[in-house]
């Protein structure tokens, strides 16, 4: 029976067993040198070493340290008292203590050789078991403690017995090995690397006594604070051959990564994971791949979780991964990902906020990237398309971007809580306007006053200041004129506004065909701005709930962003109410007596896009209610919404709201607009 590779308890009869400890007694009592007064030498150092394997402490047998398994037997490793066979194994202790301690064994102390990794920049090196562990006993350190774990080797003629390793690059160095660090309750002293805790000048933890060219804990002494004390089997498991495979992500890097820990990069890291205005992204595995018992993670590369690996070296690379795609979208007119303005793949190093929050120069349209017609989404909210399709209508295309002047951060505060998980923030009820659409402050006021209940007949030139962000570029007396504005170019009877009716407003028709007498209003002069934000108060659905809540303001009817239709108004492209107002600039077109209802129908038309200059007015198309435009209660069809461009002036009131003005083109002292 070969007893010496059968892990099984195969041991001796019940009787033989009696007279070997019989036996054995008596030979460790003659063997074990004694002192002058009859006390056994042992360990003592006094005189003598033991003389044979008898007077070993049997710490494989549990008797000494009890964390050992006690049923362990000599003969799971040695054969005892009978002849080797003449066919066996390789006496290869390698493969001895991994029959127990590999991956398959039955032994809980799992264990594997510790080599370097594929991939790995030094050179190719094996250490096994009895490199660092003498199977048999725990010896005696240098500074007179018992080491754990058996970690430290014996020379059998040098006595006495102390524990040292044959390092790789440094000789035989003393080791210590009496605590596991706090990580287990126990001090740091004389942990795994307690560099030098002790002030002797002596690095002998067992995990930094070979080390000379690890990135810590090396036994000359560099980086020393790398978890200092923590049991490094933690993150360096055993059974991986302490590959870094264990642990938190934060046991090697920054939690997020700042630069400043284990080699890495700070990156955008912080503002992905922290910053107010990031995503708050918790784990790191969303972006990456987490490190393998292969070593992967080890060869110096940041790998990604998906992507395709072009290159063939085993890694996703920031070049290479898909994982920005997502959030930042590659797949809308505005590239979020590749661009070199609005990608997040070049800038992922330096970042695209300064230490306030504020998009550093240069990068003004970085918005764009996400917020176009693309499938952005963070956590399942998709990004508004404000940007739109960046051609026919847009922030940039035909909104406040337009002029190459007007960015992002001119009205909203870029340092905020952005991404929230809701798709819009704002509720009426609330009254969380400016936190619900992160703009900022005017002078320390409200930008905006929304929802504005109850209503202020107040005149808009002073308190309470309803639309000072809107006002703090265009000029409101130019937009609303009123009986207190002040002396100059714009005042009550001239206002610079082209949203009005006019007195008399004559066609080029050759008749001299005056055609302000058919619009909604009559013929006389009133400012439509002014009526809608000071005068009656045509009430508006804030939150877009279909119930109004508010009183009329600026963007009740202009979306500030950019809209297919003119002058900024509302399309409902944004909240899927198209086509909201369904407002169009018209212009005269023709005399057709071959349209019925009168003896001469004046046709006013919409198509082949009319301008402002080249328009005579406008019209709203909508139906009424918020349910069905998707902002206000009377904007602006008594019947049913259309998209006709032609319509009768003269014979019948047209069913939508119009109103005819003579173009002006404004003074815009302060960047305003008409």
């Amino acid at each position: 029976m070969d007893r010496a590779r059968d892990v099984s308890i195969a041991s001796f009869s019940e009787a033989g067993a009696i007279v070997l400890i019989a036996v054995l007694a008596v030979l460790l009592a003659w063997a074990a040198p004694t002192s002058a007064d009859g006390q056994e030498i042992g360990r003592s150092g006094l005189s003598g070493r033991p003389r044979n394997a008898l007077a070993i402490r049997p710490a494989h047998r549990g008797t000494v340290y009890p964390n050992f398994n006690p049923s362990h037997e000599c003969e799971y490793c040695h054969y005892v008292h009978e002849k080797i066979p003449e066919v066996s194994p390789d006496p290869d202790h390698e493969w001895l203590c991994l029959r127990c301690h590999g991956e398959n064994g039955q032994s809980i102390y799992k264990a594997a050789v510790h080599t370097n990794r594929e991939g790995s920049n030094h050179d190719p090196f094996r250490h096994t078991c009895i490199d660092c562990h003498n199977p048999h006993s725990d010896l005696e350190n240098w500074l007179g403690g018992d080491n754990l774990k058996l970690v430290g080797l014996y020379v059998e003629d040098n006595w006495p017995w102390i524990a040292f390793i044959n390092t790789p690059n440094s000789g035989q160095r003393w080791v210590t090995y009496e605590s596991r660090g706090p990580t287990y309750g126990e001090p740091t002293l004389h942990s795994l690397a307690d560099s030098d805790e002790d002030g002797n000048d002596y690095y002998d933890g067992p995990c930094e006594v070979c080390h000379t060219q690890t990135s810590h804990h090396r036994n000359d002494g560099p980086d020393l604070d790398h978890y200092t004390g923590t049991t490094c089997t933690l993150c360096h498991p055993h059974d991986a051959g302490f590959a870094p495979v264990g642990g938190e992500c934060d046991s090697c890097h920054g939690q997020p990564p700042d630069g400043e820990a284990f080699p890495n990069t700070a990156g955008s890291h912080a503002m992905h994971m922290t910053a107010d205005h990031g995503p708050g992204i918790s784990a790191c595995n969303t972006c990456h791949a987490m490190p393998g018992g292969d070593g992967s993670h080890m060869n110096g590369q940041a790998s990604f979780a998906t992507g395709s690996d072009v290159n063939g070296d085993g890694d996703i690379d920031l070049s290479e991964t898909d994982v920005c795609d997502t959030c930042h979208g590659a797949d809308g007119p505005i590239d979020g990902v590749n661009d070199e303005v609005t990608g997040a793949r070049l800038h992922w190093i330096a970042g695209v906020y300064d230490e306030q929050g504020d998009l550093t120069p240069g990068l003004e349209t970085w918005c764009a990237g996400c917020h176009d017609e693309g499938t952005a989404q963070v956590n399942g909210v998709l990004a508004p398309p404000v940007a739109g399709d960046d051609a026919i209508w847009g922030f940039f295309a035909n909104g406040h971007g337009r002029t190459g002047t007007v960015f992002c951060t001119h009205c909203h505060d870029s340092s905020v809580v952005h991404t929230d998980e809701v798709p819009q923030t704002y509720i009426a009820a609330a009254d969380n306007y400016q936190a619900g659409f992160r703009l900022k402050s005017v002078n320390g006021d409200d930008p905006l006053v929304v929802p504005r209940v109850p209503f202020d007949w107040d005149d808009p030139y002073t308190s309470p200041a309803y639309w000072e962000l809107c006002f703090s570029c265009h000029d409101r007396f130019a937009l609303i004129g009123g009986p207190t504005a002040p002396s100059g170019p714009y005042y009550a009877d001239g206002f610079a506004t082209n949203f009005r009716s006019d007195a008399s407003v004559i066609i080029p028709d050759g008749h001299d065909t005056d055609i302000a007498p058919f619009s909604t209003g009559g013929a006389k002069d009133f400012n439509a701005h002014y009526r809608h934000l000071v005068a009656k108060p045509y009430q508006y659905d804030s939150d877009r709930d279909g119930a109004v809540d508010s009183y009329g303001t600026c963007v009740a009817c202009h979306n500030v962003h950019g809209s297919t239709s003119a002058a900024m108004i509302r399309d409902g492209r944004l909240i899927g109410m198209e086509p909201a107002l369904n407002f169009s600039y018209v212009r005269y077109d023709r005399h057709d007596p071959f349209q019925g209802g009168c003896a001469d129908p004046i046709i006013m038309t919409s198509a082949g896009l009319v301008l402002g200059p080249d328009s005579h007015g406008g019209i709203m198309r909508s139906n009424s209610g918020p349910a069905a435009n998707g902002v206000c209660n009377y904007c602006h069809c008594g019947g049913a919404a259309t998209d006709a461009p032609e319509y009768i002036i003269n014979c019948y009131w047209p069913d939508c709201v119009d109103y005819y003005r003579v173009y002006v083109e404004p003074p815009l002292p302060n960047g305003g607009g008409n």
